[in-house]
């Protein structure tokens, strides 16, 4: 019984690693942040998470920017888009990629 409790601990462990879009503060493993973009201008874009709060990096020359799967420039990414950054030290973005925001549409109720 123990044996399950502690390979289902693993389990659950590696799905939430895997798993996980958040950038971590510094220090962490996981050099990429996943969200809402909530402002951009011509030299940085400020992320937020859906549970986290905004995150902000710099844009330099050398980052390299995608938007809708096409290389791009900053000046494409929009506020409400949906952009994964990726960071080596945390606040100076390598790679952004935007796309639209998904909007889930409200199934409407159906009555019997």
């Amino acid at each position: 019984m123990l044996k399950r409790v502690l390979m289902l601990a693993a389990v659950v462990a590696m799905a939430l690693l895997v798993s996980s879009h958040a950038f971590a503060a510094k220090g962490h493993s996981k050099p990429f942040l996943t969200g809402r973009v909530t402002a951009v201008d011509s030299n940085s874009i400020t992320v937020q998470h859906h549970k986290g709060t905004p995150m902000t990096f710099t844009v330099n020359s050398t980052a390299k920017v995608f938007v809708k799967g096409k290389a791009s420039t900053l000046a494409k990414v929009r506020v409400g888009m949906h952009a994964r950054v990726r960071s080596a030290d945390g606040t100076t973005a390598a790679a952004i990629h935007a796309r639209r925001a998904h909007h889930h549409k409200k199934k409407a109720a159906t009555s019997t």
